[in-house]
């Protein structure tokens, strides 16, 4: 029985230690967040700091701010579920991340029609950043 129980003890913390460090994409203006430039040139707007799951810290990284201001870039989101599964292999839930995309609604949703194994919700938005100086 102790077994069992260290057992869960172990697979609880686990758990709430990878998903402790999985938070949504904010769209609250003032938020700062990031703009990542991936190896083939894709530009991708993300609150995870340089260093982390990503790419170390790098010229790719550059600074930006949400902002309420259409005249400011445009940018979408939508929220996909991806499965949860334990270190043994089993699936026991889904945690939902968002995705922001670059561009209008319809970029958003051809970006959403490519994601095939977890669920999606449609794009919300518009949404709006602003690049910050360096």
């Amino acid at each position: 029985m102790s077994r069992q129980c260290d057992a869960m003890k172990f697979l609880v913390v686990a758990a709430s230690l990878l998903l402790g460090g999985c938070g949504t994409e904010s769209t609250t203006t003032g938020h700062k967040t990031y703009l990542y430039r991936t190896t083939s040139g894709q530009e991708i707007l993300t609150t995870l700091r340089c260093g982390n799951q990503t790419d170390p810290c790098n010229e790719r990284y550059r600074p930006a701010t949400i902002t309420n201001n259409p005249a400011d870039e445009e940018f979408w989101q939508f929220e996909m579920r991806v499965r949860v599964r334990a270190l043994i292999g089993i699936p026991y839930g889904r945690r939902p991340e968002d995705i922001n995309v670059i561009g209008t609604r319809e970029q958003c949703e051809a970006v959403r029609a490519k994601v095939k194994a977890d669920p999606t919700e449609p794009c919300k938005g518009p949404f709006y950043f602003r690049r910050d100086s360096q």
